[in-house]
């Protein structure tokens, strides 16, 4: 784990950045700046000016995506193994994103398992869209360790501070969008980006200066907060009727930028008719303030970049992006390190070398050995041929001499391997009963596939049960079962190996 981080929040109204140093178990702020979002100038040029603000040479660094260019879905799939999901969830996502899953970096979290199966909380970035933030990143030589949402790490702490048998709502409210997350039992099961009325827009009711929020007409803004409130409750009680969960949050966790507006809290709380607590990070976690203009400090700016940062201390962390082909490069940092991979190379090196020579001298002595063997077995069986060249060559040409009248040409299949024989064995077993539709069946000389609809899983289970009774199939495999795209539909494909013929 790391002593030093820099946490990175790439926002959309506003970019922030806190840099936190551990020694022991004592974290300390080491700087903190953020500037506001400016969409006609190039994020590599703004995140320049942003970290002349703040140390981070040698930190490692965690940088937060904005949740609006997440594609998010909660999903319920028939399966509990981690392997077993990863494998059928580009399946279920195919017909629900715009972009192909091939072109995502998709991440999953199981909420909750039972006998029928699991609740995801899934997420999905498009690769190219996380290309240009590494870009952007980089431009200025800072490579993040890792990448993820940006509320997520900030949900974790938040549920850190509350009782574990309370449910909450973390709502992180932006200048021109917000983003919510549910919290329930030590867990955020929902994440969603919540877009502001038109009325935010056109009215202008609230203004941002200096980290300050302004209210131009108050009673606009309570209007816009109203609205704000009634997206919040309609998110979570279609996410309730959708899902079949219970779900009862005792206290709404405010921050962003507009939680600074003056009775933004009460009104949220008395609009959702639940406790509205502000967020305060540096005092939940104890992370003492020792930066440079520390009395400039807003929970409600920084504390979404001080979690990213937190974050980066633990070991491991859920929704990271920055895996295959986003992977991050390891750097070695000092000439110790390199001197060591350097010896550590040579002594490789040197003990493949000594295993290929040994290796090569008992492989060498055993083809001698065998071809001396090769030599006397021809001589005995051929006594006619005096001059010996290469046995195996002779030895294959005399053989061809000898069975060349009888050779004849193989059918493609024979004896139990016939496709009719096949196509009648695996008909004559599927009950008559089940509801099945076979859209492809492929025979080869090995195995047959089979992919086809049925109306319930458990009728998947009868057809294998069925065809594993035969003698002719050595193993049958349900290769994959998922609920199709019309409701009551199942897709299946079973792979039949076939035994070799006795």
């Amino acid at each position: 784990m790391a002593g030093k981080v820099l946490g990175l929040d790439i926002g959309d109204d506003l970019l922030t950045a806190v840099a936190v140093r551990r020694r022991g178990k004592e974290r300390k702020l080491a700087g903190f700046a953020s500037l506001p979002r400016d969409a006609t100038q190039p994020l590599a040029e703004q995140l320049a000016a942003l970290l002349e603000q703040v140390p981070w040479q040698g930190y490692s660094c965690v940088a937060g995506i904005p949740l609006g260019r997440f594609s998010l879905r909660n999903l319920e799939v028939p399966f509990r193994e981690d392997r077993k999901i990863g494998q059928i969830l580009p399946f279920e996502l195919e017909e629900q994103l715009l972009v192909p899953p091939e072109e995502q970096v998709v991440c999953f979290r199981t909420i909750s398992a039972t006998e029928k199966g699991s609740h995801l909380l899934v997420t999905g970035l498009e690769k190219a869209v996380l290309q240009e933030y590494l870009e952007s990143m980089q431009e200025d030589n800072l490579d993040p360790d890792r990448m993820l949402p940006a509320i997520l790490p900030l949900a974790w702490e938040v549920m850190r501070d509350q009782s574990p048998d309370r449910d909450c709502i973390l709502v992180s409210a932006g200048l021109h969008s917000a983003a919510m997350a549910i919290c329930r039992q030590g867990q955020v099961i929902f994440l969603r980006r919540l877009p502001y009325p038109e009325q935010m827009f056109t009215a202008v009711p609230f203004s941002f200066s200096d980290n300050q929020v302004l209210v131009k007409d108050r009673e606009e803004a309570a209007g816009c907060i109203s609205m704000l409130t009634g997206a919040v409750r309609r998110s979570m009680d279609f996410f309730i009727m959708e899902h079949e969960m219970e779900l009862d949050p005792g206290a709404v966790i405010l921050t962003g930028p507009l939680a600074l507006a003056p009775d933004f809290r009460k009104q949220v709380q008395e609009a959702l008719a639940m406790e509205g607590i502000g967020c305060d990070l540096l005092t939940t976690t104890g992370v003492k303030n020792e930066a440079e203009g520390a009395e400039a400090w807003q929970p409600a700016i920084y504390d979404q970049a001080l979690a990213l940062a937190l974050s980066g201390f633990r070991k491991k962390t859920a929704f990271e992006l920055r895996t295959g082909e986003f992977a991050c490069r390891r750097k070695l940092s000092t000439t110790r390190q390199i001197a060591l991979a350097a010896a550590a190379g040579i002594l490789i090196f040197l003990a493949v070398l000594v295993y290929q020579w040994t290796d090569y001298r008992r492989l060498h002595h055993r083809y001698t050995l065998l071809g001396r063997e090769m030599e006397e077995i021809f001589r005995a069986t051929f006594p006619d041929v005096q001059r010996v060249v290469d046995p195996l060559l002779q030895m294959e040409s005399k053989l061809r001499e000898v069975r060349a009248p009888a050779a004849v040409a193989t059918p493609l299949f024979n004896g139990e391997k016939r496709a009719l024989e096949i196509l009648a064995d695996i008909s004559s077993r599927i009950p008559p009963s089940l509801s099945l539709h076979v859209s492809r069946l492929v025979i080869d000389r090995e195995s047959v596939q089979i992919k086809g609809t049925t109306d319930a899983f458990n009728n998947v289970d009868a057809i294998k049960t069925s065809l594993a009774k035969s003698s002719r199939y050595q193993e049958v495999k349900i290769v994959s079962a998922t609920a199709g795209k019309n409701k009551g539909t199942i897709r299946f494909e079973i792979r039949l190996q076939l035994r070799e013929a006795g």
